[in-house]
C-alpha cells in the first residue's frame, strides 16, 4: 500500500510538475503576445503622432498663409477706403465751391436783370453778357450733377468697402480665435 501510494504521490507530482511547465509555457506564450501587442501599439501610436503632427504643421502653414492673405486684402482695402474717403472730401470740397459759384452766378444773373430795366439803350450787350452767364450756369450745373454723382459713387465705393472690411476683420478675427 505504501509503494501504491509512493507511486500516486510520483504519479501526482509528475503531473503536478507537467501542469507547471504547461503553465508556464503558456504564460510565456501570452507574454509574447502582450509583447508583440505592445510593440504593435507602439507603432501605431507613433505612427499616428507624426500624422498628427503632420496634419497639425500642414493646417498651421495653411492658417498663417490664409491669415497673411487677409491682412494683405485688409490692408488693400484700407488704402482703397482711404482714397475713397479723400477723393469724397475732394468732392464735397468741388461741390461746395461749385454751389457757391452757382449762388454767385444767380446773384449776377439778377442784378443784370434788374439793369437790364435801367439801361435799354445797352440791350445788345447785355443781352449777350446773359446768354454768357446763362451758359457758365448751365456749366456749373452740370459740373455740379457730375459731381454729384462722382460724390454718390464715392459713397457707394465707401459703403462696399466697409462691408467688405467688416467681412475681412470678422473672418481674420474668426481664424486668429481658432
Amino acid at each position: 500500500a505504501l509503494r501504491d501510494a509512493e507511486a500516486k504521490l510520483a504519479n501526482a507530482q509528475a503531473a503536478l510538475n507537467q501542469l507547471r511547465i504547461d503553465m508556464e509555457n503558456r504564460l510565456r506564450e501570452k507574454d509574447e503576445e502582450i509583447e508583440n501587442i505592445r510593440k504593435s501599439s507602439a507603432r501605431v501610436i507613433e505612427e499616428l503622432q507624426r500624422t498628427l503632427i503632420e496634419v497639425e504643421t500642414r493646417y498651421k502653414t495653411e492658417i498663417s498663409r490664409i491669415k497673411k492673405k487677409y491682412e494683405t486684402d485688409i490692408r488693400e482695402l484700407e488704402g482703397a477706403l482711404d482714397n475713397a474717403n479723400r477723393a469724397n472730401a475732394e468732392y464735397l470740397k468741388q461741390i461746395k465751391n461749385l454751389q457757391g459759384r452757382v449762388k454767385e452766378l444767380e446773384m449776377l444773373l439778377d442784378e443784370e436783370r434788374r439793369g437790364a430795366d435801367d439801361l435799354r439803350n445797352q440791350l445788345a450787350v447785355s443781352e449777350r453778357r446773359r446768354v454768357a452767364l446763362g451758359q457758365e450756369l448751365e456749366d456749373a450745373r452740370s459740373l455740379l450733377e457730375a459731381a454729384e454723382r462722382g460724390r454718390k459713387n464715392a459713397e457707394n465705393e465707401l459703403s462696399e468697402t466697409s462691408v467688405r472690411l467688416s467681412e475681412m476683420t470678422l473672418m481674420v478675427t474668426s481664424l486668429t480665435n481658432d
